[in-house]
């Protein structure tokens, strides 16, 4: 059995280090494509470089090597389905490190695309997914599209989204892990392209407060909380937490102190959104159910979060005072992201989410002067319980 493995191994290797946009550009250009654009000897650059026919035939093959790799293992060599990812990351250390061109070839992404979606698909067909969980998957790279116009955020979002909707449709197993190792791959690839690109640098500044957006996400334990320590613990501790920012407030306020590191500057004479947050949370928790309390606090975070990155950086058309077309498109796609999830976790109907997305996106988008926290958390609460008459949940 080893030497089958070394041979896959060997073959994977052989078959990924063939480079056709290296060829072609050596072949039609007479040139080194790794000396010109992106310095890449990939799909891209090899449609830049030469023309769009080399990026569809560098695609063609770039895409399928690591599948012939993988039939080649299976039908031939008899290597066992447990061991798929010998082909399969072989294949793509070849693209990447060919060893006839001084280790430097491409990026891996078309190889792990290709591998990905052919078992995404074959995974959906044979029901191992939900079709709506797929369907799912497509909405957000839609929206995220729509909303930032740029293939470096789609494939951010898009691909730890993914990662997480096949660990929780397929579980365990090969296939499975394969899947995962390959979208969290692409994530990182997509991310060193990224901070490439500057996608994470604002060209104006704002009076906005990171450390903000980054731990507003850990209010999620709040759900975990409820689930296994109870409503009851769960009020009392938003509620001690609250009253804390409250009394805070409230001392800030009254001897005019202003912190300019910790609130922004439309704070200076009212509460911060950070007290508003965890009033909202404190009254969804005590007045609602269990699933709409966490679908509201869903789309309070995630969706606030995206809509703000999404909104800043990407931001032009604008709808109403300081919200923009894209802002709202990345607050739905937070939401959906966060829905889903929850989804996932209660029973809940894919019916019911939805409603809650668009309504929760729209009470966003008009809220004007009001804080958003407390709007969207109250309002979509009350629309999600009132349609309980009209759907399951």
């Amino acid at each position: 059995m080893w030497w089958k493995i070394v041979l896959s191994f060997v073959i994977g290797y052989l078959l990924g280090s063939v480079s056709p946009a290296y060829f072609l550009g050596r072949l039609v250009k007479g040139i080194d494509i790794r000396e010109y654009g992106d310095g890449n000897a990939g799909t891209v650059n090899a449609g830049n470089v030469i023309g769009i026919w080399a990026a569809f035939l560098t695609l063609l093959y770039d895409a399928t090597k690591g599948l012939l790799s993988i039939f080649l293992s299976f039908h031939f060599l008899k290597i066992p389905e447990s061991l798929i990812f010998i082909p399969v990351y072989s294949t793509i250390l070849g693209h990447i490190f060919p060893f006839y061109l001084g280790f430097k070839g491409g990026q891996g992404a078309a190889t792990s695309a290709g591998v990905f979606v052919f078992y995404t698909v074959k995974s959906a067909l044979e029901n191992k997914m939900e079709p709506l969980s797929l369907l799912s998957v497509l909405a957000v790279a839609i929206l995220m599209a729509l909303g930032t116009g740029n293939g470096e955020a789609v494939g951010l979002v898009t691909t730890i989204f993914m990662g997480y909707v096949i660990l929780v449709e397929m579980g365990g197993g090969a296939i499975s892990i394969l899947l995962v190792s390959l979208s969290i791959f692409l994530f990182l690839l997509t991310l060193r392209n990224s901070i490439k690109k500057n996608l994470f640098s604002l060209e104006k500044e704002e009076d906005v407060k990171w450390w903000r957006i980054a731990v507003r996400p850990f209010a999620l334990l709040f759900i975990p909380i409820h689930h296994y320590l109870g409503k009851k613990f769960l009020l009392l501790v938003i509620g001690i937490v609250a009253l804390i920012f409250i009394i805070t407030d409230s001392v800030r306020l009254f001897t005019k102190l202003f912190l300019k590191s910790i609130y922004k500057q439309k704070e200076k004479k009212t509460f911060s959104s950070m007290t508003t947050f965890l009033i909202t949370s404190f009254i969804i928790f005590l007045l609602f159910p269990y699933r709409i309390s966490y679908l509201s606090l869903g789309f309070m975070t995630i969706g606030d979060m995206m809509g703000k990155l999404v909104g800043l950086k990407f931001g032009s058309k604008k709808l109403l005072k300081n919200r923009t077309l894209e802002g709202s498109l990345g607050f739905m796609t937070g939401s959906f992201i966060a829905g889903y999830v929850i989804y996932k976790l209660v029973p809940l109907s894919y019916l019911y989410l939805l409603p809650g997305v668009l309504f929760a996106t729209l009470v966003e988008l008009f809220s004007g002067g009001m804080d958003d926290n407390l709007t969207v958390g109250l309002l979509t609460s009350s629309f999600l319980y009132s349609i309980k008459y009209f759907l399951q949940i």
